[in-house]
């Protein structure tokens, strides 16, 4: 019989399974969302990218007057499935690229910002 760590462990892992099913299946809603659109045969990478330029200035207001980041984060993140979708990717493949480089860097906290280790040639 399992024990309440095991079962608890088990109940975390069938959570996190669900939060990623249904981030992936909120993704690909989103993706549809631009084929419908027209947004991913009849916009580019570069206009795209303007977009998100304007989604993340906004990101810095609501931060900068102390708003929720909930609305401008979502913005944010509908665009760079736009990105992704439109060069074969999806926003997990990204996460996990990003992840595996950056699971063993080694830095320091500098004025609130993370700074790595430079690696040793």
């Amino acid at each position: 019989s399992m024990t309440l760590e095991q079962r608890r462990g088990e109940v975390a892992m069938l959570d996190l399974n669900s939060n990623m099913a249904s981030m992936s299946l909120l993704e690909y809603h989103i993706g549809q969302w631009h084929i419908n659109r027209n947004l991913i045969e009849g916009s580019s990478d570069i206009k795209q990218f303007d977009k998100l330029l304007e989604e993340v200035e906004e990101l810095r207001l609501s931060l900068d007057g102390d708003l929720t980041p909930i609305d401008d984060l979502g913005d944010i993140m509908v665009v760079l499935i736009n990105i992704a979708h439109r060069n074969n990717l999806t926003l997990h493949d990204c996460m996990a690229h990003a992840y595996d480089e950056i699971k063993e860097r080694k830095g320091q906290m500098v004025n609130g910002l993370f700074v790595k280790e430079r690696s040793k040639a």
